[in-house]
């Protein structure tokens, strides 16, 4: 797209003249901190007025960067609320009263950006005397989606191939990346026709792993925003870990005091171990301390990156983001990634990945070995144990676990087998009566009822069904398993159970995850058995039909969870043994009336 620039006026001749004098004396351009402390003025704002570097440290280099004439690709990756929106802002500015030069600044969507220009830009540019003797007097020359200044157009749209395609610039301003679509910015980068002197400069937080933003800023040279301690002069990363709280705050009973929590969070340096409270001024100390330091990459060349984590954005409590985090972790633990996936993207700015939605495995006993239990021997306590198989085309998986009164178990041993008739073999080796010997009938539904009616065995299958209705008498009661179904099958009758998907992963999560009793492992089967046991997630489901979002757990692609199938109906069958009551809290009883 070409743009025929209008005849300036005769104020805006001055200006541009001032601007063309002072490039031709010596050529060096104003720097562009000291020109926004001087010029950039926020209408809007309600912390400051104008541009002051003391308030957002972790701002200046980045926008330096960008001004400084040599990256032609500057990233900033940070958390909500640390300044993305000035950044922009302070870079627009500085080119239309400094650097001139075509220019496209885009957005998610055009609504949103040009609700941005509106609200914010369009009134820093009139306030400001630096842009505003060169903003255009015709009203035709001021519109949505575009400025038409005497010595240069800028662009506004949002992240589409409308805004995109066929406008040649030598600044392209991207606001929230992560939230691009595939490929759009690739056509950013088209726009800029391969100059020498044109720059990328993208903003915001963080996303998904491989998104835009992040593929963007792994190809530059990162660097991430430290504190320098008072104490013993190192430079820190700002580090969730090095948060502290009173031991305290957390009760025997593994519950937390929030208020506890909150109120003594406190940064300790890992050199020298000094604590500092959670006061404003000590959190803005530690901030005005802070610098960019180099970090681990595989940069190509002119490009740059930053990366700051919320805790140096000093108006925010570290307090706030401690309860935030662990709460975030009890919900990841209970099987609920949502607020885990929230606190990494927007306040530790770091993008999520698929894997980050399986919490780490916590192994709460694992000094014995397979080997100790191979031939029957009981554990201590044991009151049933349990075999459990997951029928593939041409192996099966299984899991043999010994089960307490208190609902506690322990992994016997875990792994596969090649033939029906070594099912068999694992039952009496491992003497676990018929009817504590089961086997997944979601594959080869008919063979599996077949070998479990002539072998005394239950069949089982996962429900989308929440909950079943058992009656006692005159009672019901609601539980996640169903009733034993008889299946007739060539003159047999085979056993089948059916278990609530949802309700029986959430209760395997919390186990696995050391919330509830101890679900103990062997040692040497750990590595096999933790792939498959985080192998599943659970997360937000659109039902089309009913418009409804729902949570549901999910099979993360690539990931064998067949270990995690059998575990499933060991907590099923322990609840249908009454050796885990964690399913009480959630079931109702319902009387009925007399005849």
């Amino acid at each position: 797209m070409s743009c025929v620039l209008k005849r300036p006026n005769r104020a805006q001749r001055r200006a541009l003249l001032r601007h063309v004098e002072a490039l031709a004396t010596g050529g060096v351009k104003e720097e562009i901190l000291d020109w926004a402390e001087k010029h950039v003025m926020f209408p809007h704002s309600d912390r400051s007025p104008v541009f002051r570097r003391d308030l957002a440290p972790w701002l200046n280099e980045p926008l330096r960067a960008f001004g400084a004439g040599k990256w032609r690709v500057v990233s900033m990756m940070g958390p909500v609320g640390f300044g993305k929106s000035t950044m922009i802002e302070v870079a627009a500015s500085y080119i239309v009263g400094v650097d001139s030069g075509g220019t496209l600044i885009v957005g998610q969507s055009d609504d949103d950006v040009r609700a941005w220009a509106d609200s914010r830009f369009m009134p820093m540019l009139r306030a400001m005397p630096a842009t505003s003797v060169l903003m255009p007097r015709k009203r035709s020359e001021v519109r949505a989606a575009s400025i038409l200044f005497p010595h240069m157009p800028l662009y506004i749209g949002g992240a589409n191939l409308n805004t995109l395609q066929s406008k040649s610039m030598r600044y392209v301003l991207l606001d929230e990346v992560w939230l691009f679509k595939a490929g759009m910015v690739r056509e950013a980068f088209g726009r800029t026709h391969d100059r020498g002197n044109s720059v990328i400069f993208a903003v915001g937080q963080a996303g998904i792993i491989e998104d835009e933003h992040d593929t963007l800023h792994e190809t530059t040279l990162k660097h991430e925003y430290g504190w320098t301690c008072p104490e013993c002069d190192a430079w820190n990363t700002y580090d969730d870990e090095h948060l502290k709280y009173d031991l305290g705050a957390r009760s025997e009973e593994n519950q937390w005091n929030w208020t506890r929590l909150y109120n003594s969070a406190r940064m300790r340096c890992p050199k020298c171990e000094t604590e500092f409270a959670d006061t404003q001024d000590n959190r803005r100390k530690l901030s005005a301390s802070g610098s960019y330091q180099p970090v681990k990459s595989n940069p190509e060349p002119h490009r740059i990156g930053f990366h700051c984590h919320a805790l140096a954005i000093w108006w925010v409590p570290w307090g706030k983001l401690l309860v935030e985090r662990m709460r975030a972790v009890e919900a990841n633990q209970a099987g609920n990634s949502i607020p885990l996936r929230i606190y990494e993207q927007k306040r530790k700015a770091k993008p999520w990945s698929d894997d980050d939605e399986s919490p780490a495995i916590v192994v709460q006993a694992s000094g014995y070995s397979v080997e100790q239990y191979r031939n029957g021997e009981k554990i201590d306590g044991e009151v049933l144990r349990a075999l459990t198989v997951d029928k593939q085309k041409d192996h099966y998986w299984f899991v043999v676990r010994a089960h307490r009164a208190d609902g506690s178990s322990m992994l016997l041993n875990a792994g596969t087998v090649r033939e029906w008739s070594q099912i068999i073999e694992l039952q009496k080796q491992y003497q676990t009566p018929p009817l504590c010997t089961m086997i997944d009938a979601g594959y080869d539904t008919s063979s599996v009822y077949a070998f479990c009616a002539k072998n005394g065995y239950l069949a089982m299958m996962g429900d989308q069904r929440k909950e079943w209705v058992h009656r006692q008498g005159r009672q019901q009661f609601r539980h996640f398993y169903s009733p034993m179904n008889r299946v007739q099958l060539s003159g047999m009758r085979a056993s089948v159970v059916y278990w609530s998907n949802d309700r029986i992963k959430d209760i395997l999560a919390k186990l696995w995850t050391g919330v509830l009793v101890p679900f103990e492992i062997p040692r040497d089967v750990v590595g096999v058995y933790a792939a498959h046991m985080t192998s599943e997630r659970k997360r937000e489901v659109f039902n089309r039909t009913t418009g409804e979002i729902t949570r549901r757990w999910e099979q993360i692609k690539h990931r064998d969870n067949h270990l995690w199938d059998c575990e499933c109906m060991q907590v099923a069958w322990s609840l249908m043994m009454r050796l885990l009551r964690v399913e009480e809290n959630d079931s109702i009883q319902v009387d009925t009336p007399s005849e």
